[in-house]
C-alpha cells in the first residue's frame, strides 16, 4: 500500500493552484497589497506595482530579471512556481499565506 505524506499532499495541492493575471490583480489590491489604480494599471499596461517592485528588489539581481520578465509576459500564475516562494519570502509571508491568498484570490 501506498501513503502519501502531508508534503506530498501539500505539494500536490499547490501544484493545482493557479491564477490568471486578473485574478492577481484583484486578489493584491482586496489584500491591500497594492492600490485600486496600480491593480488596473497592471492590468492595462503590465505596470508592476511600487510594492511589487520594492519585493523584486529584494531578491538577487538574476532573480530580479526573471521576476520582471515573468510579470510582463505572464498568462498564467502558478503557486507551485519557484518564483512565487522566492517573491513571498522576500515580502515576509509565509507559504500558508500564500496559500491562503491563492485560494481566495481563485475565487474571484
Amino acid at each position: 500500500m501506498f501513503v502519501v505524506s502531508g508534503a506530498a499532499k501539500l505539494a500536490a495541492r499547490r501544484a493545482e493552484m493557479r491564477l490568471t493575471p486578473p485574478q492577481l490583480f484583484i486578489g493584491l489590491a482586496r489584500a491591500g497589497v497594492v492600490t485600486a489604480d496600480e491593480a488596473v494599471a497592471a492590468a492595462c499596461s503590465g505596470a508592476i506595482p511600487a510594492a511589487i517592485e520594492a519585493v523584486i528588489a529584494r531578491l538577487p539581481d538574476e532573480a530580479q530579471v526573471a521576476a520582471r520578465i515573468t510579470w510582463a509576459r505572464m498568462s498564467v500564475i502558478e503557486r507551485a512556481d519557484p518564483l512565487v516562494d522566492l517573491l513571498a519570502a522576500a515580502a515576509g509571508k509565509s507559504p500558508a499565506e500564500i496559500d491562503a491568498f491563492f485560494e481566495a484570490s481563485s475565487q474571484i
